[in-house]
Formats: structure tokens, sequence, C-alpha cells
């Protein structure tokens, strides 16, 4: 398990459970490499979003955050895998990707900096793929029938993507919500969601402005058919708090 406080300035907490020992990982400045980063000789990592899976036969860790592109540490050595550039894309959530086969990849958003999903290989040197969508604040991933799925909490909606085919699974889930008044308080944003299998087809949960959990039910995904076709949608109000 890895942790990460106060952006990652003091590296990250590498926690062994079997032998419950816990050790500080300082990690090597992700955006050293660029001639750019020389300029700002105290500038160090600031992370605040970060996975972590095996790859390749190491334990790898994506990270990065609001500030600081998306760069592969190798948590048993700490050595930088690959690294990003002085104006990387930043990045406001991150996810470990299984392949299936024991490959694993990564998944990123970017909030407001930027519109879409990218997918990457922890390999120095190789590009991400791309999948074209709004502002994105909020990643899930998992496996359906063999094939690696992106749920997306956009701005406008909830998204379901197919990374290997780059194809849209379904789109413009219902966000559309109403106050304790019955008035219609227009699309929420997404702050968190997930995705699982639900006998032969796939459950998406959001996490909304509102407070509000959204459950779908989609029992036959494919890809190019709307959600309001095929989801059955459960909304669960919970409560919530707004501290000043």
């Amino acid at each position: 398990m890895v942790c990460v406080s106060y952006w990652g300035r003091d590296g990250v907490w590498v926690w062994e459970p079997p032998q419950n020992v816990w050790r500080n990982l300082m990690l090597p400045f992700a955006c050293a490499g660029d001639p750019e980063a020389a300029q700002y000789p105290d500038a160090g990592n600031e992370l605040d979003s970060l996975a972590l899976a095996v790859s390749g036969g190491r334990v790898v860790l994506a990270a990065g955050g609001d500030e600081q592109g998306v760069a592969f540490w190798d948590v048993d050595t700490g050595e930088l895998i690959n690294g990003t550039s002085f104006n990387g894309l930043y990045i406001a959530a991150v996810a470990a990707l299984d392949g299936g086969d024991g490959s694993t990849r990564f998944v990123t958003c970017s909030g407001v900096h930027w519109d879409g999903i990218m997918v990457w290989e922890p390999v120095a040197g190789s590009s991400p793929v791309g999948l074209p969508e709004s502002t994105v604040d909020a990643i899930g991933v998992g496996r359906f029938e063999g094939r690696s799925l992106v749920v997306a909490g956009t701005r406008e909606d909830v998204t379901l993507w197919d990374v290997d085919s780059r194809e849209r699974w379904a789109s413009s889930l219902y966000t559309e919500d109403e106050n304790d008044d019955g008035e219609d308080t227009g699309d929420e944003r997404m702050h968190a969601v997930a995705i699982a299998q639900q006998g032969s087809g796939l459950a998406v949960v959001a996490l909304t402005d509102s407070g509000s959990v959204r459950v779908w039910t989609l029992p036959s995904p494919r890809p190019v058919r709307t959600d309001r076709e095929l989801a059955v949608e459960l909304h669960i109000h919970v409560g919530h708090c707004r501290c000043r």
C-alpha cells in the first residue's frame, strides 16, 4: 500500500502488510529530464492522485496531481520509470486498469485542465492513447467479457468506454436532478464513479454534487447504444453536509 501526504513533497509512504513495515520512499523528480525544469532548481513532485499495480514484474506507482502530469516509479527501488514534462497534462484522477493477461495500464483524467481520458503504458518513451470526452472529473475501471472498460464522470453525464476498441459503450447517462422543492437543478458534476459486473450486465455508480448516489444497471451493454434505452436507474439520496 502506498500513501501520499502534503502533495508528495516528503515522498510517499509504503506499507508492507505481512511484515507491518512502513518505509518513506523519496521519489526522483518526475520532470528532471525536462530542460525547462532546470530553471526551477527548488521544484519537486506535487502529487495528490496515485494508483498502484504490478506491471512487467514491477510494483509500479503512477502519480501526479493538479499541478503535475502523471509519472511512473518502481516502488521497490524508487527508480523513475517514465517521467513527465514540466508542462505535462495535470491530472485529477488516476486508476490502474487490469488487462486480464497480467498486463496493467493506467488511466488518467484532468478535470478542467483538458478534455478527454488518457490511457498509459508505464514504459519509458511510450505515448498515451486518448479517448475523446468532455471535461472528466472522475474515472473508474473494470472488466466485462474480456474487455477493459473505463467509466467517466463528466460535467454533463456519465459515459462508458471500451479501452481497446476505443468505442463508447454507453453515453448520456441521465444525471439531471431535482432539489428538495422539486425544482430541476440541471446536470450535476460527478465526484466519483465506479463500475462492476452484475449478473450478465454491468452496474455503474456515481456520486453527485448534491450528495446523491446514482446507480445504473446496464443489462446488455454494447457499443453505440445509449443508456436511455438500456439502463435502469436507481436514485439514492445520502446525507451530506457542506462546511465553510
